[in-house]
């Protein structure tokens, strides 16, 4: 699936790239515990804010990595770094207040939606002119600009909000 003018327009000038993975559709994830991201405190290990990750999850992450690479980020950029992979359910409070996640060392990050949003769940993304709400489904996912024009941040109200997501750092997104 190539990436048109207009989602590439949509990338750089409004914040965010949306697009459908469809294999997601077909995974279980029933089978996979996801880290409650409002209680992931962890003294005793190496960074005690990460979600815990079920390791049975990892292969489905490394290969979903592997896709988005392929189809979207060398699409687009030749000089970038694949920094980590999470997986977690819900929203914690810093993720539900307008931020931009650049601080944290990455500068663009895909966001692959596991659950539907049952019109209540989204991702807001705005810049300096507008605002951008979605509701996603199952098996979409949102390509965040983080650089730092762009804020986001999280609404969850019901339901189930499991998410896979993927940091990068790009060379080009730095400004």
């Amino acid at each position: 699936m190539a990436m048109t003018t207009q989602d590439l327009d949509s990338f750089f000038i409004n914040g965010f790239y949306l697009g459908h993975i469809q294999s997601i559709e077909c995974l279980n994830v029933d089978l996979y515990n996801f880290a409650d991201c409002n209680n992931v405190y962890n003294d005793t290990a190496t960074d005690p804010y990460r979600p815990e990750l079920d390791t049975n999850l990892k292969a489905i992450l490394q290969e979903t990595n592997t896709f988005l690479i392929e189809n979207y980020i060398s699409k687009v950029f030749s000089n970038y770094e694949f920094i980590e992979y999470y997986a977690w359910e819900g929203v914690d409070p810093g993720s539900s207040v307008w931020h931009n996640d650049k601080i944290e060392g990455f500068n663009s990050n895909i966001l692959v939606y596991l659950d539907d949003s049952l019109n209540s769940n989204t991702i807001e993304i705005k810049n300096n002119i507008e605002e951008f709400k979605i509701y996603h489904k199952k098996g979409d996912f949102v390509w965040l600009n983080q650089s730092t024009r762009f804020l986001h941040r999280a609404t969850h109200k019901q339901g189930r909000r499991r998410v896979l997501s993927f940091q990068y750092k790009i060379q080009d997104l730095w400004t």
